[in-house]
């Protein structure tokens, strides 16, 4: 438990991998196609994704 504790607080702040960031961006592009959400919703958290 001590060990995980310390992996959680070690890898709060690192940047996701890119393959996370890939497949998130993924998601928001098939979310806007489905029209889930607007143009400006879409750049919204594209932007936030970077």
């Amino acid at each position: 438990m001590i060990v995980g504790a310390v992996w959680l607080a070690a890898n709060r702040g690192r940047p996701q991998s890119p393959d996370r960031h890939e497949y998130a961006r993924r998601i928001l592009v098939e979310r806007y196609a489905r029209g889930e959400m607007d143009t400006e919703e879409y750049h919204r958290r594209l932007d936030a994704l970077r």
